[in-house]
Parts: C-alpha cells; structure tokens; sequence
C-alpha cells in the first residue's frame, strides 16, 4: 500500500488593521507560488488531502484502488502506456490523451489486448488539463510526461479501482 497526505494553505483576509489603501504588498513565496499578497501577514487553514493506493495481482491482471479522503475535489489518475496502441473504448481527449468512462476500453500493443475497467469512477469529473506550474514555465519547460496516457476521474472524498485484465 502506498500513503500519501499532503496540506495546501487556504489563506484568510488580512486584518482590517494590515490592509494596504494601494493594495501593494511585498512579493513572497508560498511554496507553491509567488506572488504580491503578504501571506506572512495572513492567518492560514491548512487543508489537508490524504491519498493511498493498493495493488492487487490476478490470474489475469491486477487491480489498483486509490482512494482519497479530504476537501471535495475533482481527481485524476494518469495511467501512462508505452509504445503506441490501440485504444477502443475511452474518449480522446488528443495529444494523446483519453478519458475512461463508465463503459470498459480495451488496450492493444504487440499483439495483446489488455481491458481496463472502472469502478467507483464519476467519469462526469472532467479530464485533467495539466500545467507544469511557473517552477517549469518560466523556463518554457514541463514535467509532463508523453505518450499515450488514460485518465480515469472521481471527486473526493471517494475511491476509484482501476481493473487491468488481459483479454
């Protein structure tokens, strides 16, 4: 099994005694951003996610259960494919991207075909547009990885499990 929690500051008003009439404040780095709101000033709720996942081997494949527990959010799971196969079944979303929906898709690479079916899946959250985020921006690069990848979406708090079956 693996566990992750993580915690974003949500941060509140500054106090009436602190606010600025020119609204200019000293740049400062969250940790996630940069940015001309004095968050040293201000008193902070830290919302906390927690993530975990387990894999389960089969006769035929294996099934990944991910279940997230904290604020309501949209999620996705990107499960990324080497090569280039065949995908029937999932939405293109281009670039090679797809979403699963409620519906199984099937996978076919060298002459395998593997079924992936959802469970516990919305399929009505959107497909994830990713951004790198200013850390890779600014330097007009990414860590997003290519490829042919599948999305499969749910809202927390939930649990979504990816079933992998070799057809």
């Amino acid at each position: 099994m693996l566990r992750e929690e993580l915690a974003a500051g949500y941060y509140q008003p500054l106090p009436e005694q602190l606010r600025r009439s020119n609204g200019v404040y000293p740049l400062e780095f969250e940790g996630r951003f940069a940015a001309a709101m004095a968050f040293s000033e201000r008193s902070v709720d830290l919302l906390p996610l927690r993530t975990s996942m387990t894999a389960k081997l089969t006769d035929d494949g294996a099934e990944l259960t991910v279940t997230t527990d904290g604020p309501a959010t949209a999620h996705a799971l990107e499960i990324a494919l080497r090569d280039e196969p065949d995908v029937a079944g999932a939405a293109p979303l281009g670039d090679g991207r797809y979403h699963l929906g409620d519906d199984a898709a099937a996978i076919t690479a060298a002459g395998t075909t593997v079924r992936v079916a959802l469970h516990g899946a919305t399929g009505a959250a959107p497909a994830p547009q990713y951004h790198p985020g200013e850390a890779y921006t600014f330097l007009d690069g990414t860590d997003a990885v290519g490829g042919t990848r599948l999305y499969a979406t749910w809202s927390s708090p939930g649990t979504v499990t990816v079933g992998l079956r070799r057809t």
